[in-house]
């Protein structure tokens, strides 16, 4: 998974569909779920990427993200799909199908 920043927000989040992750170095949710992430991320067709909400959290907010971790599944640059919290791989995959 690469690291995103609000630059970079438009681009990967266009046509073919991405999955992005919010989170913050300090949160244990967001690091205990990596893992699942990653296993998510070899089964899924679609990019994975992360959005540190330390780095923008205005930007952040301005998508509605209250909470940590949040991923949000973008498909032709709109939210598709979105949970809140600890998920594991075949919950990820199910926010993308």
């Amino acid at each position: 998974m690469k690291n995103i920043s609000k630059n970079d927000f438009d681009k990967v989040t266009g046509d073919k569909g991405a999955l992005v992750e919010f989170y913050a170095d300090w949160c244990g949710e967001c690091s205990a779920m990596l893992p699942y992430l990653e296993e998510a991320e070899k089964q899924a067709a679609i990019p994975f990427y992360r959005f540190d909400c330390d780095s923008g959290r205005e930007f952040a907010m301005s998508l509605g993200v209250m909470g940590l971790p949040t991923v949000i599944f973008y498909k032709n640059g709109k939210e598709t799909a979105r949970k809140t919290g600890l998920l594991q791989t075949d919950e990820i995959l199910a926010l993308i199908k």
